[in-house]
């Protein structure tokens, strides 16, 4: 059972951290009127170099750098770029010598811009791509967004040049106003010498709609790689499509699904995969025609890497329109795309992790536990004899067709299942983790609790009996749906907390309740304790051959009521922390836990009786008694200062009745030694500010499970407690801390704008310089690798 406990209450997501990019971003820009004066720092880290917007020879072997800035009612001017250094490269695309335009260490982009009427810079946006390499010949691709800082740093915007301004250029005109002769072309032809991958176009419109066909053949024994390389640790340079059509507004572009191929050492030094493609690739866009467009200056520009078994060669591509192409290439291409409408590109990674994914296989793992421990529970056990009579009875009325009548009330055990995690599922989810809720299950449970310690009886309401009834004296097939229905009433006082335990664990993205997960958890917890009846009712001659209610079902009821009591603290010590009343600390908790454990393996090993028992025990009896007792041994073991198991340092409250308490807002709460800051997030990042460190904001909860095993075992291995002390500052913030509102609110909002999830335990690492956030951990690593590993991508 403990075991069991520790399932219910952890489960863990692991994820590969993505690649450290050698670039980093800050966007600074201030509105004075309606223009707009913007500066974008680029730090790249030292030793490496970044490639300049002008590559500078044409046979230079890089990614030209692309700055993009966004922002809702913003206009933006052509980006100023300083002055760039030379960097010789012994052979290009070519074999001969090329010189490179490069970047080193700060670089300031200037930017003129332009409000909108009523606009805000609020939620502006600058997006960087290119490549950064390291004079050594390592090369890493650069792919960073950073939000705007607003009003900006002083000292930046006191050196943005005097003679930029913004210009409307003629595309912004309205393109009804433009005739296609306005609209500049600009556009060069360019295939990279020596090429291993040549590029077509093919435009059309298709009544108001246009389409295109993009062919990129790559020559035998060579491959480009995907838009996405997969392995966050994959080495490689993504290749990337700019479709270009005047009067054409171009959707998404899709692109065939890619090959994952191995690559023997990866960002990590370690065997990982890649994606790629080879021989013949055709990508789809669809748009929208606009007045004025013109297909027949299409063109695409294709940047990437071309490889085989030894090297890699640079490769870039821009052509024009070859035309409209035939019908059957175009069928052709939407057919090889056509995968990518129902999956993603991290979907064709095979082993790419998903938080989503795993986290939907444990709940219902959890699910089917649940049902596992509904089937030993007695009050399943009354619906045996009636399942014989009444099933004799239909097999023989219909004619032996036993299979159709034995599904058919499956069905009505998980539809009622589910009906009843449907309408109960949102209220109990919606404030799972309030201190109320938390108090109301814990009453639940210890009223059941002492229901089967024989206190009292506890039957459902007469009037669900009575319906009960009526179900069992139907006929036909609404008479057997129904005898589904009343296997799911009468078990009901059973049943009832562990569907209460299961139903929290289904809380959807941002604690909306998410009734898919709702109708799944419900309908595997359904479905496992359906299964035995279900089988049973096939052969209701077999079911006169099961032993009949005695004893042992007796030991069974007692045994789960003190179980059930036992769990009934958890309950109560998730409201304790939540309140902050610190009144069931970690030793009074697993001394009552050691209490309850040794009664109940006193009883399974006949040192208690009750009235009317032999006071005999057989084996099972006695196994169980003594892992009971074995168990207890170890709650005293943790009570008196043991060090306990990554399950029950989450089972346990978080704190100690010997340990000083903390402010709310203060730093002491220092585990081994690294600086926390609670709840204030703007106080963390001045703290790692003054001495020189990043941001680690770590969103937990009072009452989370898996997070109270992060900041108790995983931040203190050695390794990770190390890195914490020595590079961040932990900002610990609650996201349901119901005591204090304004918390709650202020930690719910911050979450929402950086992690776009309410999931907890989700890690962040900020830079407290710019705020921009560098890279996020989503889930617990009970091993601690993982997210070592991420923190440790940020020290230099």
């Amino acid at each position: 059972m403990p075991h069991f406990l520790s399932v219910l209450l952890i489960w863990f997501a692991a994820l590969l951290p993505a690649p450290q990019s050698k670039a980093r971003l800050e966007f600074h820009a201030r509105a004075e009127g309606r223009d707009v004066r913007a500066v974008v720092r680029v730090k790249v880290a030292p030793s490496w170099h970044l490639y300049a917007p002008n590559l500078g020879t044409p046979n230079v072997i890089g990614l030209a750098a692309r700055l993009e800035l966004d922002g809702e009612g913003v206009r933006w001017g052509e980006a100023r770029w300083p002055e760039p250094k030379t960097h010789e490269q012994d052979a290009g695309t070519d074999d001969l010598p090329a010189t490179a335009n490069v970047y080193y260490g700060t670089v300031l982009v200037y930017v003129a811009g332009r409000l909108d009427e009523g606009a805000e810079l609020a939620g502006a946006t600058a997006h960087l791509r290119g490549q950064t390499c390291e004079d050594n010949g390592q090369c890493m691709q650069v792919n960073e967004r950073a939000e705007v800082q607003t009003p900006g740093d002083d000292k930046l915007l006191a050196n943005f040049p005097t003679d930029l301004k913004y210009v409307e250029s003629v595309a912004e005109a309205p393109i009804e106003e433009a005739s296609s002769e306005e609209i500049p072309d600009g556009f060069e032809p360019l295939e990279t010498p020596n090429a291993k991958a040549k590029v077509t176009l093919f435009t059309r419109a298709v009544g108001d709609e246009a389409q295109a066909v993009v062919r990129i053949v790559i020559q035998p024994e060579w491959h480009l790689y995907h838009e996405e390389l997969g392995k966050p640790d994959a080495i490689g340079m993504p290749t990337t499509v700019e479709l270009v059509a005047p009067g054409v507004e171009w959707g998404e572009l899709a692109w065939p699904k890619p090959e994952e191929a191995p690559q023997q050492y990866g960002l990590e030094g370690e065997p990982t995969t890649i994606l790629q493609h080879s021989g013949e690739m055709l990508l789809f866009a669809k748009g929208k025609l606009g007045a004025g467009a013109e297909l027949s200056k299409a063109h695409v520009t294709v940047t990437g890497q071309t490889c085989d078994a030894g090297s890699c060669e640079q490769f870039k591509a821009a052509v024009a329109t070859s035309g409209a192409g035939d019908d059957a290439l175009y069928a052709s291409a939407q057919k090889a795309v056509a995968w990518s409408a129902g999956a993603t590109t991290s979907d064709a990674a095979a082993g790419a992790s998903d938080p989503k994914s795993a986290g939907l296989l444990e709940f219902m793992t959890l699910a089917m536990l649940g049902g596992l421990l509904a089937l030993l529970m007695p009050c399943t056990y009354p619906m045996i004899p009636i399942t014989i009579s009444f099933f004799t009875k239909q097999a023989a009325a219909s004619g032996g067709a036993r299979i159709k009548l034995s599904a058919l009330y499956g069905i009505g055990i998980v539809v009622m299942f589910i009906l009843i995690g449907v309408v109960v599922g949102a209220p109990i989810i919606k404030f799972a983790t309030h201190p109320v809720t938390n108090m109301v299950f814990a009453a639940v449970f210890v009223v059941f609790g002492l229901s089967l310690l024989g206190l009292f009886n506890l039957e459902p309401p007469a009037f669900l009996m009575n319906f009960a009834g009526q179900a069992r004296s139907t006929g036909g097939l609404m008479g057997v749906f129904l005898m589904g229905a009343t296997l799911v009433i009468t078990s009901f006082t059973c049943t009832a907390p562990i569907v209460g335990a299961i139903l929290p664990v289904a809380a959807g993205v941002g604690g909306e309740v998410d009734y898919g997960r709702v109708v799944l958890g419900m309908g595997v917890f359904g479905t496992t304790m359906a299964a035995p009846f279900v089988l049973l009712s096939l052969v209701p001659g077999k079911l006169k051959a099961m032993p009949r209610s005695g004893e042992w079902m007796n030991t069974l009821k007692v045994t789960l009521g003190f179980i059930e009591i036992a769990a009934a603290l958890k309950f109560i010590s998730n409201a304790d922390v939540v309140l902050g009343w610190k009144s069931l600390s970690m030793e009074l908790f697993l001394l009552v836990w050691f209490g309850m454990f040794s009664v109940t393996a006193a009883y399974l090993l006949g040192m208690i009786r009750y009235k009317g028992e032999s006071g005999e025990i057989g084996g099972g009896r006695l196994v169980s008694g003594i892992v009971s007792f074995l168990f207890a041994l170890y709650c005293l073991f943790g009570a008196f200062g043991g060090p306990l198991d990554f399950a029950m340092t989450a089972l346990a409250p978080p704190y100690s009745a010997f340990e000083e308490a903390h402010s709310s807002n203060a730093t002491s709460d220092k585990p081994k030694g690294h600086d926390i800051v609670v709840d204030n997030l703007e106080s963390a990042t001045e703290l790692a500010l003054s001495k020189q460190r990043l941001v680690l904001v770590n969103f937990t909860g009072h009452t989370c499970a898996n997070c109270r095993m992060m900041e108790t075992k995983t931040f203190r291995i050695p390794s990770v407690e190390q890195t914490l002390r020595e590079s961040f500052v932990e900002a610990r913030l609650h996201n349901d801390d119901h005591a204090n509102p304004s918390i709650m609110e202020y930690v719910q909002k911050l979450q929402d704008e950086l992690a776009k999830s309410r999931a907890t335990p989700f890690y962040l690492v900020l830079d407290p310089t710019s705020g921009a956030k560098l890279g996020e951990f989503p889930g617990p690593d009970r091993g601690g690798e993982q997210f070592l590993k991420f923190l440790q991508r940020f020290v230099h």
